[in-house]
């Protein structure tokens, strides 16, 4: 009678695993940052092997970390052209960008490229860009300066 017992627990556990992994979508980083978030969504994350779900329009993983972290910018280059300075860089999707002085005054915002905002709104010649998204903040960029004239 054990063994009857322990074949059916073991047969049907082997069914529900199996039509469990063979549902799910299994998707890299690069591919999850395209899709669309709806809440609801489960797959599992080949690039952090987790499985990640959406929860009020933003990816976590099963541990309860949010996703994508956020991941400060390359800057390709940085152009001033009378009095507008142009960031050009490589743009995440799901990202927002900001330009913070040294002073940690946010000068600008925005998710396109190149971000373009007015010298004359830097408090201070330095400045760095930081990724943000509802994970939070990242790290600054490498630091940039543009000479005020």
């Amino acid at each position: 009678m054990k063994y009857k017992s322990l074949f059916f627990l073991l047969f049907v556990c082997g069914n529900v695993w199996g039509q469990l992994s063979s549902s799910i979508s299994v998707l890299t980083q690069e591919q999850i940052n395209k899709l669309e978030t709806k809440d609801g969504t489960f797959l599992l994350n080949s690039t952090t092997q987790s499985i990640n779900y959406v929860a009020n329009g933003q990816w976590f993983s099963l541990s309860g970390e949010c996703s994508p972290k956020p991941i400060a910018p390359t800057v390709d280059s940085c152009i001033e052209i009378k009095g507008e300075v142009r960031i050009f860089f490589k743009v995440q999707p799901q990202m927002s960008y900001l330009i913070e002085d040294t002073e940690n005054y946010i000068v600008k915002t925005g998710n396109t490229n190149p971000l373009i905002f007015k010298l004359s709104e830097l408090k201070t010649e330095y400045f760095v860009i930081r990724a943000t998204n509802g994970c939070g903040k990242s790290s600054p960029s490498n630091q940039l300066s543009v000479k005020k004239k």
